[in-house]
Order: C-alpha cells, then structure tokens, then sequence
C-alpha cells in the first residue's frame, strides 16, 4: 500500500504481536536438538519467526517474564511492537535507536514487509531493500556459492532474483573480490556476510535501504557511503538502526528512538557524526 501524504513511508498504528513462547518443558526439550540443522535449502522461518526475529530484543527480557510460576503456562501474546505511527520523506535519513528489546529489528521487519504487521498500516512508495545482520542466518550451511545464494535469499526479502542475478558483478565490485561469486558460503565469515549483504541491497537500488550494519572507514565503507549518497539524491530513504548512532558513518535528518516497542522520542536534530565523517 502506498502513502497517500507525499512520504515515501508511512507507518499508522502499526502494532506486531507474537504468540507466547512455549511452556519451558518442551523449550527445553527442543533446546538439545540446538546443533541440527537444515543442510540443503533455505530457512525461510528464520526471516519471519520469533525467536530469530527477536534474538537481540530477548535477550533484556526480564526472566521472570519468561518462566511461568509452577503450575502456570504463559497464555498472553508477546506485543513487539506497540502502536507505532511514522513517516519518511524522500532524501531523507532516519536513525533509529533504542535499548535491546526496544523492538527496533522487528520494526525493519515490518517495513521491509518481512512479517505483516497484527494492527496498523505500513504504506511504502517504491522498491525496499534490506540489510540485516539476521539475515545472514538464512544463508545455507553448506552446497551454495555467493551466486546461487544471493538470488534466493534475495527473493525472500522481496527482491526479483533476476534483478539480483544481473547486479552480480556490481556486488563483487563492491565488496573488491573478483572470485567472490564462486566462493561457498560455509566458509564466510561473519563480516564477509554482512559486507555481502549490505552490498546486494545497494547494487539493486531500492527506494527504500534499511540498514542495521555498521559502515566502516575503510575503502569499502567508502564505496558503501557513495552508493548511499546517490540513493538519496534520486529520492529514497534510509532508515539506519544502531543503539548508539555515534558509532555509525550515516547522518540522521531525523532520530526516532524506541523503547519496549513504543516510540519515545522524535528529533529533528541529525545526529552527531556527519555523513562519511569520523564517528
């Protein structure tokens, strides 16, 4: 659904509930089968489901919000979210920032129409590319190289694998490794991962960038900041999420700040570091 104010997103109410986690017993039981995992294919729950999902934003839970009193069983729905209205408009920058288990991945989830929202509208104008740090868990373990895994996890994002296919040479510019495209995913590393990742959601230039991964100040970081640059200039929005927005290379028009999944504080004042300045 698009905005009908001139705002290129729009949120309205948005609210996202998640069904209470299961009795201990049986999250225990699950727990042991922890190291199991899925060899061939893609885990596209890992995108939409809770506990990846909130992953970062569990882990301030108080724990006796968790664990039922003897004989009890958690019955009520998880609010992750909470009525949460906002609105960006082309050219612009917005920080988002919070406490852990403020809510603030799942709120990129919302937008980049990862998971729907329980109460609410999100409304965009235009293409969404996100790039997450959880997304590198959907990648597969082991059996796929950068070619064939960027087209797929792509389109579990929302983005056409064809229009990833054609930007494959542009992401392996940007990252500056010529044998990228061939290498096996299994033996990437984290920072690799993210540097990938960042990379595909600037070569297919959306409208629209989330972003939750630092911008480094380093020769890729630079060429990140000049793709963000033009982004910008042509019309999109950013929306960058850190909890300290300090540490980030991005400049915020404007600051949004979330806590237990409401929206606290919004500021017109950019936030400290200047775009492509020190942090």
């Amino acid at each position: 659904m698009r905005p009908d104010d001139g705002a290129l997103l729009s949120l309205e109410h948005v609210s996202k509930d998640y069904p209470p986690p299961p009795p201990m017993r049986v999250r225990r039981f699950f727990a042991r089968f922890r190291g199991l995992h899925v060899e061939e294919g893609f885990a596209v729950d890992a995108l939409a489901g809770q506990e990846l999902d909130d992953e970062e934003d569990m882990a301030d839970d108080d724990p006796t919000d968790l664990e039922p009193l003897p004989g009890q069983e958690l019955l009520c729905a998880r609010r992750v979210i909470d009525d949460v209205t906002l609105r960006a408009r082309a050219g612009s920058v917005v920080g988002l920032t919070g406490p852990e288990g403020a809510g603030k991945t799942t709120l990129l989830k919302l937008v980049a129409g990862i998971v729907p929202p329980s109460e609410g509208r999100v409304m965009v104008s235009g293409s969404v590319a996100p790039a997450l740090t959880f997304m590198a868990l959907a990648l597969p373990a082991k059996g796929h190289t950068v070619k064939s895994a960027l087209p797929q996890l792509g389109a579990m994002v929302g983005i056409p694998p064809h229009l990833v296919r054609s930007r494959l040479d542009l992401i392996a510019d940007l990252v500056d490794a010529p044998g990228l495209l061939k290498s096996s995913t299994s033996l990437m590393d984290s920072p690799r991962k993210r540097e990938v990742l960042l990379s595909m959601a600037l070569a297919v230039e959306p409208d629209i960038l989330l972003v939750d991964m630092p911008i480094r100040h380093d020769a890729f970081g630079d060429r990140c900041l000049e793709r963000i640059d033009a982004l910008l200039e042509r019309g999109g929005v950013v929306i960058s999420e850190r909890r300290d927005l300090r540490l980030t290379r991005l400049r915020a028009d404007r600051v949004v700040a979330l806590e237990r999944g409401r929206l606290v504080d919004v500021t017109g004042e950019p936030a400290s570091a200047p775009r492509g300045g020190e942090a």
